[in-house]
């Protein structure tokens, strides 16, 4: 009798697990495992950058993305926050590939510190205080953050303003 239930404890644990996941991925949340601006060897680094990556410069006179952001208090705990982009595609299936124009995805960052990589225009945020910043900035779909005339492409909004 024991055996059985361990085995079917187990079993519950492998589907909710899997469920859990892909929820969270069809939601556009992605749970990153590190974070490349910091460790790996490398000299401290900015928050917004990676230490190993160049960003995309926009070419003058190309179509320049953008993105506008909000955060609505959750009833239950947290923000709901909507990245609106202009211009410019989420590419979840592409991640990890090579850049291509106008696709890519958003980080986040709450007081300049990395809290999520997402892929679509809702996410909820379960940390953050009122008062904090909230940033968006479009990266592309290999990683590197898109820029136009050297400035990184963001948005930010004070939570509860």
């Amino acid at each position: 009798m024991l055996d059985r239930g361990l085995a079917l404890f187990g079993i519950g644990l492998v589907f909710g697990g899997g469920f859990g996941f892909l929820t969270a991925a069809g939601m556009g949340v992605t749970l990153d495992g590190h974070d490349h601006a910091t460790g790996h060897g490398h000299a401290e680094a900015p928050a917004h950058d990676h230490a190993h990556a160049d960003p995309v410069e926009i070419a003058p006179g190309g179509t320049v993305p953008g993105v506008t952001l909000a955060a609505l208090p959750d009833s239950a705990g947290g923000w709901n926050v909507h990245v609106a982009v202009s211009d410019f595609t989420f590419s979840p299936e592409n991640a990890g590939q090579g850049d291509v124009a106008g696709e890519g995805h958003v980080h986040l960052y709450l007081d300049g510190e990395k809290v999520a990589r997402v892929y679509g225009p809702w996410v909820h945020l379960g940390a953050g205080q009122p008062g904090q910043v909230l940033s968006a900035a479009l990266y592309s779909n290999d990683h590197r953050p898109l820029t136009s005339g050297g400035v990184p492409i963001e948005a930010s909004v004070t939570l509860g303003q």
